[in-house]
């Protein structure tokens, strides 16, 4: 459902803090609406799921961003999971939720860290930290909706540094960002 990005929005709504159960918007007769997560539609209205600050992409999908900690699995979500078990036809692993995975993910660190962060990790462009990171050093990320980031390298350390910048990123201006990044390189190369 889409309609044009000025069109979604009959009232300046977005940006505003929604609790559960608030009707934002009155579904339009034709057209479309673009619904994004702690979003539905109830009838003839579109209804928060969950406490957070109504957003609106470029685009004009609408959705509730919260600072929940617990993942909420949706169909379509990519989680990263850990092989518990190996079998000659199958393998266990544990996702922490249900989802697709991404194959096996070697040599590197799982860590797990809050939706609000993902959400940052997952975005276009990609957050400060990410490309102050990958300006200066090599590395992979698998980033999974369920709150678990793995991070590849061959090399421990570097493995390590991107981690503990992930990890402490999260509540940090772009400026805090690169400071942060540029003084863990230092502190690895001295």
């Amino acid at each position: 459902m889409s309609l044009a990005p000025q069109q979604a929005l009959a009232s300046p709504v977005e940006n505003t803090v929604v609790g559960p159960g608030d009707s934002v918007l009155v579904l339009p007769e034709a057209g479309q609406v673009r619904v994004g997560a702690g979003l539905h539609a109830d009838g003839g209205h579109l209804r928060t799921t969950r406490p957070g600050i109504l957003r609106r992409t470029k685009a004009g999908k609408l959705w509730v961003q919260g600072r929940q900690i617990r993942y909420i699995p949706a169909a379509g979500d990519a989680v990263v999971g850990t092989v518990v078990e190996r079998h000659s036809d199958a393998y266990n692993v544990d996702l922490g939720g249900p989802g697709a995975g991404f194959g096996p993910l070697q040599e590197g660190l799982v860590l797990t860290c809050s939706s609000a962060l993902v959400r940052q990790l997952l975005a276009s462009p990609p957050p400060p930290v990410v490309a102050a990171l990958g300006a200066a050093l090599a590395f992979e990320l698998a980033v999974g909706q369920n709150g678990r980031v793995w991070v590849g390298n061959a090399d421990s350390s570097t493995v390590v540094l991107v981690a503990n910048a992930l990890a402490n990123s999260e509540r940090l201006s772009p400026g805090q960002a690169h400071l942060m990044v540029k003084k863990l390189l230092a502190s690895v190369q001295a």
